[in-house]
């Protein structure tokens, strides 16, 4: 009987079973299955490394290839992919009326139908009715009439889909017997199985003695995993090592933007030859061609392919195609004609000339311009000649697709080659960029040319814009291929490509929410409740799947690397500009086993006397009028602050009071982590006895009223929702704990909560007094002294120096800034010294930000001087800020490049830009 492992992912799933392999004798003779291609390659690589000398490799299939491979000897057609499907599609639904379905809507049907294929679903006609969707009602209505439809389309031409092989080979089990009776089968690293799958490998494991190893997270087993064991008829034995490699070190790298990222990374990479020792996990596909211009041209394999919507050659395109869709009789849009003189392959043929026309044409008022009209306004013969050129190859060919209502997709890909091949004498002298024209015009070749001349879909007469919407909607989903082989080096690859696969170091590049994981876009053809009532797999189900093969990944790794951004744009709660929910749960993970998550802030590297190249903004009368004004209504460390910080940014909030919506989760977290403490201590507040007890049922309750509540957590996905409550409740919990093992050796009295305070102040600068206000956390008395307390989420550094240091000391504002002077709590004391008679002993920070939660002290009452000093150096410093506010001439811009990075005002200051 064959025997079936599990391999736990701490142990380099693809070694183990090269280990496994090298022992069995006849290699030749074994047929391993694999989910990817790409993991056939390391295998080959583990068992050239285990094996020096010369031996036979064993038969090594991806699925897809093995089913492939079985199902021609039973039925011997020709397979057809997305593009070829769509053609006979467009025959198919002819006959059907309200069924007009887009190139995009038609991916959407071969998906499905490959879905139907894959779980073995018998297709019926579903009466069913959603309001306002009479395509959707359509589709349904006939549902199982097109499937049969399409069916016999694909039979007659003798082709069928790779969906259609899986579903061929479950139906005719017993004809793989005779096709693998020399074999000795190994299915391997599979999880979720689609009903096809698990039909095939029932049969090959119980027929055939196959050998199964399945791949963990961890040594906890899936509940997928169970699932196919049970249908499988098996129970995997775990293989285990003597010794347990440790959880995977996390650093996490948080910049203002991808290019900040990308600038840092190349200086970390080792770029060893061995395949297995570094990747990058580039989790948003945007992100891979910004990658692609900071690695080396060496040692490196990619198996993302490089989109052809990225190149000069789709844009020539995308504006011939705007020309043939807004044309008005011989006139064409002034922003087309714009666009295509400043394109790379019209300044190929005269740099000189398509500057002179587009000065010509954006001089002339008007939105549309005809061909006449550019004729009659250039003077210069040499430029004349480069119009006639250009009217001739390009837009009159153009325009003359556009005289039409309706047209082929077969005649707008012929205009549009002949104008390619023209392309080709323009920029044959410029070596780069004609190599790679050739490469993508190869691909405009395969990919339409041939196969829409070769399809009924090329036949079909469409609407000017919907075919030429159709012909770029088609050129936005093929890809170029890039150097993925020979195996060796740094390995860039996506989600998919990375399963069995192991490194020793994992940079996870774009780690955001909205791309890891990534939302699969629903199929409008098929509503969430008619998918469960056929037994399609839910839209969840493409979630799991990541998270299993995610962690998988992670988990497998020595060290890994999150490389993110955090800016938050609007109220629109923007899901790409949020670090992913995996990051939230690594550092939960870390502050759960007791580790400090280093977290690195990366931030652009300017000068100083960068920014100095900037003036200010001038203040006007009026302007330092309103700051007397605000001066005059009450001062707040926040108002103070913002001035010190930055006065070109006080300028936008203050001045013009330009208020931004501006979202950040750390801002969130901040509010509400005060919302949730204020809940918890309101009940002790003013109490003699403070037997404080740390209770946790009543902070869960706390963190999800108050979350339950707040409109930014509402709009964020509800798995990353869980692991910040988990990171809020580690973090105020040890806080809390540590708090009651305080209350056993002190007596404690809460005085007051989020207490609003304010103080009259006298003012040097304005020879008046001036209102002090202040909102104080929380302020209590532990045994006979007075304690403030002020929360602080993220990092906090102050220097209390400033108050100890000599008084004689030369201290103007610029020093306050250099030093990054914060006036919160020294204003708090005072504060609470005048509303109570009475100073704060202590004044400290509750540190809340990571695993290290403690209070610390901002300085205490035997490190300062006596009160009076106290208010008088205060005084002092708030005195500088006032003075520079209404005495300088300009609004002059932040010491510090990092203020930039994070300001609410980036794009509207001038420093900035």
């Amino acid at each position: 009987m064959a025997e079936h492992y599990i391999v736990p992912s701490e142990q380099t799933f693809l070694l183990q079973l090269a280990n496994y392999l090298i022992k069995l004798s006849d290699l030749q003779d074994i047929c391993v299955v694999l989910p990817s291609r790409r993991a056939g390659l390391f295998l080959r690589y583990y068992l050239g490394k285990l094996q020096q000398k010369e031996f036979l490799l064993p038969r090594i299939y991806s699925i897809e290839d093995f089913i492939n491979e079985q199902s021609i000897q039973i039925l011997p057609y020709r397979l057809i992919d997305c593009y070829e499907f769509i053609g006979i599609c467009a025959e198919v639904l002819r006959k059907y009326e309200n069924l007009n379905l887009s190139f995009a809507w038609m991916r959407f049907l071969y998906d499905l139908f490959e879905e139907v294929e894959q779980e073995l679903v018998s297709p019926e006609n579903i009466q069913s009715f959603f309001e306002g969707q009479e395509t959707v009602n359509c589709f349904l209505k006939n549902f199982s009439n097109i499937y049969r439809d399409i069916k016999k389309c694909l039979d007659k031409r003798l082709k069928n889909t790779l969906g259609m092989r899986f579903r061929l080979i479950s139906e005719n089990l017993d004809l793989l017997k005779k096709n693998l009776k020399n074999s000795k089968i190994i299915l391997a690293g599979f999880f979720a199985l689609t009903k096809t799958e698990r039909h095939i490998f029932k049969h090959l494991i119980v027929e055939h003695d196959a050998v199964s190893f399945w791949e963990t997270e961890g040594s906890n087993i899936h509940s997928i995993l169970k699932r196919e064991f049970s249908f499988l008829g098996i129970n995997p034995k775990i293989i285990s090592k003597d010794v347990a490699k440790d959880s995977p070190d996390y650093e996490f790298w948080v910049g203002p933007d991808f290019h900040t990222i990308l600038n840092k990374l190349p200086k970390c990479l080792e770029l060893s030859k061995n395949p297995d020792n570094e990747a990058i996990l580039v989790a948003d596909s945007n992100l891979l061609l910004p990658l692609l211009f900071v690695l080396p041209n060496e040692n490196v394999n990619f198996t993302m392919g490089y989109s052809l919507s990225w190149t000069s050659f789709f844009s020539f395109l995308l504006f011939l195609g705007e020309v043939v869709k807004y044309v008005q009789g011989n006139a064409i849009r002034v922003q087309d004609i714009e666009a295509l003189l400043t394109h790379g392959y019209i300044k190929a043929i005269n740099v000189e000339s398509a500057l002179y026309l587009k000065k010509i044409i954006t001089q002339v008022p008007r939105e549309y311009i005809d061909l006449e009209f550019i004729r009659g306004k250039i003077i210069l013969k040499e430029h004349f000649e480069f119009y006639l050129n250009l009217e001739r190859n390009f837009l009159k060919p153009v325009l003359k697709l556009a005289e039409q209502k309706k047209i082929n997709l077969n005649k707008i890909v012929l205009v549009w080659d002949k104008i390619l091949l023209s392309v080709f004498d323009i920029i044959k002298h410029i070596p780069e960029e004609f190599s790679f024209f050739k490469r993508c015009y190869k691909l405009w070749e395969k990919e339409i040319l041939v196969k829409i001349s070769k399809s009924i879909l090329g036949e079909q007469k469409l609407l000017v814009n919907e075919a030429v919407d159709f012909i770029l909607e088609w050129l936005n989903s093929i890809f170029l291929t890039l150097k993925g082989e020979p195996l060796k080096g740094l390995q860039v690859l996506g989600l998919l490509e990375s399963r069995l696969l192991s490194f020793k170091k994992l940079y996870v590049l774009g780690a955001q929410e909205g791309s890891l994981p990534s939302f699969k876009q629903q199929n409008p053809l098929f509503p969430e409740e008619i998918r469960k009532a056929i037994g399609l797999p839910p839209k969840e189900h493409h979630e799991v799947l990541q998270n299993y093969h995610f962690k998988r990944l992670v988990s497998s790794c020595k060290k890994v690397y999150f490389l993110y951004t955090e800016n938050f744009s609007t109220t629109s709660y923007e899901i790409k500009s949020m670090p992913s929910r995996y990051i939230e749960e690594a550092i939960w993970q870390e502050e759960k086993n007791n580790k400090k998550p280093e977290i690195k802030i990366l931030d652009i590297k300017l000068k100083n006397f960068d920014l100095n190249l900037f003036s200010g903004i001038k203040k006007k009368k009026e302007d330092k009028e309103k700051i007397y004004n605000l001066l005059a209504q009450n001062v707040s460390a926040t108002l103070l602050n913002h001035y010190l910080r930055c006065p070109i940014s006080f300028y936008f909030r203050y001045i013009l009071g330009v208020l931004t919506s501006q979202i950040s989760e750390s801002l969130e977290i901040g509010k509400v982590v005060h919302q949730i403490l204020f809940s918890y201590f309101l009940p002790y507040k003013k109490r003699e006895d403070f037997d404080f007890k740390f209770d946790l049922n009543k902070l869960k309750k706390s963190i999800s009223n108050v979350l339950e509540k707040d409109s930014f957590f509402q709009n964020i996905e509800q798995q990353r929702t869980f692991f910040i409550k988990k990171t809020i409740l580690s973090r105020i919990s040890n806080y809390l704990i540590w708090l009651e093992n305080l209350s056993k050796n002190s007596k404690i009295k809460i005085l007051d909560l989020e207490k609003n305070f304010k103080f009259s102040f006298k003012s040097n600068v304005l020879n008046k007094k001036i209102m002090l206000i202040g909102k104080v956390d929380r302020l209590e008395r532990r045994d006979d002294d007075l304690y403030v307390l002020d929360y602080k989420t993220g990092n906090i550094k102050f220097n209390k120096n400033l108050f100890l240091e000599n008084k004689e000391k030369e201290i103007n504002f610029s020093f306050l800034q250099e030093k990054k002077f914060d006036f919160q709590l020294p204003i708090y004391i005072y504060l609470i010294a005048n509303n109570y008679n009475e100073y704060p002993v202590f004044s400290n920070y509750v540190l809340l930000s990571n695993f290290e939660i403690k209070e610390k002290s901002f300085f205490k009452l035997n490190e300062y001087p006596k009160q009076i000093e106290f208010e008088s150096r205060l005084a002092r410093y708030i005195d500088i800020v006032i003075d520079h506010m209404l005495e300088s001439e300009e609004f002059s811009p932040t010491l510090d490049s990092r203020n930039c990075l994070s300001c609410s005002y980036f794009y509207l200051c001038p420093v900035a830009r």
